[in-house]
């Protein structure tokens, strides 16, 4: 939908139609700006992020193609003005803990592993798996240790200092998350539900700097 509602609103900056282009293109931009700080899992909270980019760079072609009038300019510029950057950056991380801490925080083995699709075909592994949970698996533990990492990548996150997050991650992998007899299977999962948080931060952060563009490309007569 955000995709077809851009396309008619660079059709319309064609026909030089600048304000019909950015009424059009508004409520795709709030969309998927509003969708990054309500969203309850990453996946939806990137779609948000590359809907804000489509749409930066659509309201750019507008403005550069086409006649729009001061109070469409102004209408644009208030949308682009709500929101903290650093908030967002926090929160891109904040939610995938959440999820992953409802999806498993009281689960034991065989529950996961159920979780899977397999608890139908092979209940003797279901149950076998809860029998051998409580000596290679400590949910306590195991969400502390990724409570931990998910700290220090907001942090990295919201100062935009992406740098340092592929270490902090390493660092997560080789030392914190690395298997032992005590919490094993724990330690396992925490590596497992760990995705390539740099290249999250990366897409997120490369919206900020074109969304102040603009921004002060608008407050200019």
């Amino acid at each position: 939908m955000s995709q077809h509602g851009i396309a008619i609103a660079s059709l319309q900056a064609l026909d030089g139609h600048g304000d019909d282009a950015i009424g059009t293109l508004q409520p795709i931009l709030q969309l998927g700006r509003k969708l990054q700080p309500y969203s309850r899992t990453l996946v939806r909270s990137m779609i948000g992020v590359v809907i804000e980019r489509n749409s930066l760079q659509t309201a750019a072609f507008i403005l550069g193609n086409s006649d729009v009038s001061p109070g469409a300019r102004a209408r644009l510029a208030a949308a682009l003005k709500d929101g903290d950057p650093e908030a967002g950056g926090r929160y891109l991380l904040s939610t995938e803990y959440a999820f992953q801490l409802g999806a498993f925080g009281a689960k034991q083995l065989g529950d996961i592993y159920a979780g899977y699709g397999n608890g139908d075909k092979h209940p003797w592994l279901h149950r076998a798996y809860d029998a051998v949970s409580p000596f290679v698996y400590n949910q306590r533990a195991t969400f502390n240790i990724y409570g931990d990492l998910y700290f220090d990548l907001q942090d990295i996150a919201g100062r935009r200092q992406i740098a340092q997050m592929n270490p902090r991650m390493k660092k997560f992998i080789t030392q914190d998350a690395r298997p032992d007899f005590k919490n094993f299977f724990g330690k396992l999962l925490a590596q497992m539900m760990v995705p390539a948080y740099s290249k999250v931060s990366e897409n997120y952060w490369r919206n900020q700097d074109p969304r102040a563009a603009l921004l002060a490309r608008l407050s200019k007569p």
